[in-house]
């Protein structure tokens, strides 16, 4: 009997889940970056309950997100949330210099708008377990316009405990000359 109890209590330790996953995934590491993966610097790896996050630029899933500066472009966030109820998120977003270390530059510099998106009510998938929600953004809108080229980090937040989730990296390039032959 007591092993059957002993037993039940492992399997049950390892089965709960709670915000402890949170707490103790890691930044990117140089060992991340040198498996070739598009990690950078400074960037938080999602928890296990969120999948296919993809960013892109509008048009076509295989695009690279990059948008040039001053032109319609936009960027698509794609993610999926193992979940069987409904999440808040909060986007914000974070300039960073050429070696993936915050710039100095205020907000207002490289933001023109409010520096923050606000992401609800995803749409359910009940054709297929497990349960997940699937979220999906576009950006930059007529609230939020990046005004300053480089490279930047898209944080989401948890809307309700303000948790960050995960992080991506996007670039904004912009045509200063042209070449010719």
């Amino acid at each position: 009997m007591y092993k059957y109890c002993l037993l039940f209590f492992v399997i049950l330790s390892f089965s709960c889940s709670n915000t402890s996953e949170l707490k103790t995934r890691n930044i990117v590491s140089n060992q991340d970056l040198d498996r070739g993966l598009l990690l950078v610097p400074n960037q938080l790896t999602a928890p296990n309950s969120f999948k296919s996050i993809q960013l892109y630029r509008k048009g076509n899933v295989n695009n690279p997100p990059i948008i040039t500066l001053n032109k319609n472009e936009k960027l698509v966030l794609e993610f999926d949330e193992l979940t069987s109820t409904s999440g808040q998120f909060r986007i914000t977003f974070q300039h960073f210099d050429q070696n993936w270390m915050p710039s100095n530059i205020p907000e207002a510099w490289y933001i023109d708008g409010f520096n923050e998106l606000i992401l609800t009510g995803g749409d359910t998938n009940s054709l297929s377990k497990p349960n997940y929600f699937h979220y999906k953004a576009e950006f930059p809108d007529n609230t939020l316009k990046f005004i300053t080229s480089g490279n930047y980090l898209l944080n989401v937040y948890d809307y309700t405990s303000n948790t960050k989730l995960f992080s991506v990296p996007f670039y904004v390039t912009e045509q200063i000359g042209n070449l010719t032959s």
